[in-house]
């Protein structure tokens, strides 16, 4: 089962475009940047619920450094952020 995505213009956001998948590399490294439709597909789901909703573009921080810069970047960029845990379905 897809999803039906929220537009980010509803909460004041915007979608990502290409200028910040690159913004996003120069801040935190382009290993730690996922805008590959294939690699995407895998942050899209979790193993519990059959709903698949892939993201336009994935950080996978290695240090809280990153997570701030990936954060402050969002926030002036008026960006959404979705947190992920390790994909697995438990409950927190």
């Amino acid at each position: 089962m897809s999803c039906s995505r929220l537009a980010p213009a509803r909460f004041g956001l915007r979608a990502p475009c290409a200028a910040d998948v690159d913004a996003l590399r120069r801040a935190v490294g382009s290993e730690a940047v996922v805008a590959d439709i294939g690699r995407l597909a895998a942050c899209g789901h979790d193993e519990t619920e059959d709903l698949f909703c892939p993201p336009d573009v994935a950080v996978l921080p290695e240090s809280a450094e990153q997570v701030s810069a990936v954060l402050r970047f969002a926030y002036a960029e008026r960006l959404p952020v979705v947190p992920r845990g390790a994909g697995l379905g438990q409950p927190a």
